[in-house]
């Protein structure tokens, strides 16, 4: 895509099953609703600084994208923004980020790690559902809200790190960790009161270890 180019509309390239690699050049504001959705031998993008938003199922079943760097000038990642990216395994989300969408990253089932940055207020529905590999998710005291099924089905999932402290308002939808039969382990800083406590120990549906970390 040429360097002055300022939209990329809707469906653009879509299940345009052949296309390797792109470059989204810095003239960009947005990447549309499913521009790259069903691009199935994607296996390279460089998201330039200047593109804000990544809007829904832009890159949705784009299975052969292993990573992704998104730049500091992104602030919000759509509902489903990489929906069933399965070969994704590392993504960087800038602290720029202040929506992480419903289904962003459902079912990129080699996604292994995964650290919210400080900034996101909420985590959409089923961002991470059915993320079978994923083991490890750092999240920020910004937090307040996590949305219904967010951690639904990630199998490998072990511990949930609060690495700045839990936010003293933080909410849960239904089912967060519904299937996540490793979760063990919640490491914080900061207080966590008897009442979030329990609100963990009743999502997960029973006990766990909350470490503290200093």
């Amino acid at each position: 895509i040429q360097s002055g180019v300022k939209k990329i509309e809707y469906n653009a390239f879509y299940d345009c099953t052949s296309l390797e690699k792109i470059t989204i050049p810095n003239s960009v504001n947005k990447i549309e609703y499913g521009v790259f959705s069903g691009c199935t031998s994607l296996k390279e993008v460089t998201i330039q600084s200047g593109v804000k938003e990544i809007g829904d199922y832009a890159f949705s079943g784009c299975r052969s994208l292993k990573e992704v760097t998104i730049p500091n000038s992104v602030k919000k990642i759509e509902h489903g923004g990489f929906k069933g990216c399965r070969s994704l395994k590392e993504v960087t989300i800038p602290s720029s980020v202040i929506k992480i969408g419903g289904e962003a990253f459902y079912d990129c089932t080699s996604l292994e790690k995964i650290t919210i940055p400080n900034g996101v207020k909420e985590i959409g529905e089923e961002v991470f559902y059915s993320c079978t590999s994923l083991k490890e998710v750092t999240i920020p005291s910004s937090v307040k809200c996590i949305g219904e099924k967010t951690f639904h089905d990630c199998t490998s999932l072990k511990e949930i790190i609060f690495n700045d402290g839990v936010n003293v308002n933080l909410k849960m939808g239904e089912n967060v960790f519904k299937n996540c039969p490793n979760l063990d382990t919640i490491k914080y800083k900061g207080n966590l009161s008897d009442v979030q406590k329990s609100m963990f120990v009743d999502e997960i549906g029973r006990d766990i270890n909350f470490v503290h970390i200093s």
